[in-house]
């Protein structure tokens, strides 16, 4: 597959390509629903497949599917999902990166 560029339409993206949400759209419905879903900026699609022209897209999140209008999708960013992104956070006032926790299962007794 050819390498997508840094950030562009979900509705631009081939069928098999993996791609983290940079933007949700404007329009307060739409955005509510898909956030609903768990669908927000940094979060990983994977896009399916596309309906016959003018039709859908078949996406996937984890065990979710969904379908979209190709005229919302229009209105999502994308980038490449293996593009490095620094998400950080401010904690006691200080910028911090996010790191993951060192061990997510070592739970104490």
């Amino acid at each position: 597959m050819p390498p997508l560029p840094p950030s562009q339409s979900l509705n631009d993206v081939a069928p098999g390509n993996r791609v983290r949400i940079v933007c949700l759209p404007s329009h307060a419905d739409l955005r509510e629903r898909l956030q609903a879903m768990g669908i927000r900026p940094g979060v990983e699609l994977l896009v399916l497949r596309r309906g016959r022209p003018g039709g859908i897209l078949h996406l996937a999140h984890g065990l979710l599917e969904f379908m979209l209008r190709r005229d919302h999708a229009a209105e999502i960013e994308v980038m490449a999902a293996d593009l490095p992104t620094t998400t950080t956070t401010t904690i006691a006032g200080t910028n911090a990166a996010a790191q993951p926790p060192a061990n997510p299962t070592n739970l104490p007794p």
